[in-house]
């Protein structure tokens, strides 16, 4: 999802994901990928590697991704034709099925093929991501007369590192400040959620007892959509 942040709860939304999110994509690919079976290869080409614990199967794609080269392969850019390259959405749903598509073929089975396969996926998603931000950043200057001052990027991908370095040196060549939070706080977690409230409290935004809870509140419902 693409929001502007106006203020602590108003919000702008620029597009979000249309099909399957970039994290879900990840885990089907890595599954797909069947990289419980590398395991072996893995331990022994990773055998200094300073992170070795891999917690999802996104995890264990990104790791595998960095012993591949992904020009090697290629998989087609998202929504890059003409009648879908101007919208601000997301869309990861192709990329997957091409990327199934790529597994199937490989006579390959390699664990060399598939960290190029892995590799060549992870770098196409997060093109994906930079070209979507680039089209963002030029809209909310020229449509919204906005001019952002930072990139803020959250949720259980903003822990992959190979997208961050990526979207570190958008931000920077845009001249625009970047934030992350820690791995241990990109997913669910209390702290987010008592950020949030000491905000709205030192704005005075308290709400009264008779509020209604949801158990889902997507930040889009906050704010204003284009």
């Amino acid at each position: 999802m693409l929001l502007v942040a106006n203020s602590v709860n108003s919000y702008t939304c620029l597009g979000t994901t249309l099909d399957d999110s970039i994290g879900e994509v990840f885990d089907k690919v890595s599954r797909q990928l069947d990289i419980p079976s590398l395991k072996p290869d893995l331990e022994s080409m990773a055998a200094n590697h300073q992170d070795e614990s891999n917690n999802s199967a996104g995890e264990a794609l990104e790791r595998l991704a960095t012993f591949g080269n992904p020009s090697n392969h290629k998989l087609p850019l998202p929504m890059s034709k003409a009648d879908t390259s101007s919208s601000l959405n997301y869309s990861f749903s192709g990329l997957k099925s091409a990327t199934f598509r790529l597994i199937a073929a490989s006579k390959d089975n390699s664990f060399a093929d598939k960290a190029d396969i892995a590799a060549c996926f992870q770098t196409t998603a997060t093109n994906h991501l930079v070209s979507k931000l680039t089209k963002s950043l030029l809209f909310t200057k020229s449509e919204l007369g906005v001019s952002p001052k930072s990139i803020v990027v959250s949720g259980g991908v903003a822990s992959n590192k190979y997208i961050n370095s990526r979207l570190t040196a958008f931000a920077h060549s845009n001249n625009l400040l970047y934030f992350s939070p820690p791995k241990h706080l990109c997913t669910d977690n209390g702290v987010m959620i008592a950020w949030a409230g000491i905000e709205r409290f030192k704005l005075g935004l308290i709400d009264p007892y008779s509020i209604t809870f949801k158990q889902r509140w997507p930040l889009q419902d906050l704010g204003n959509h284009v």
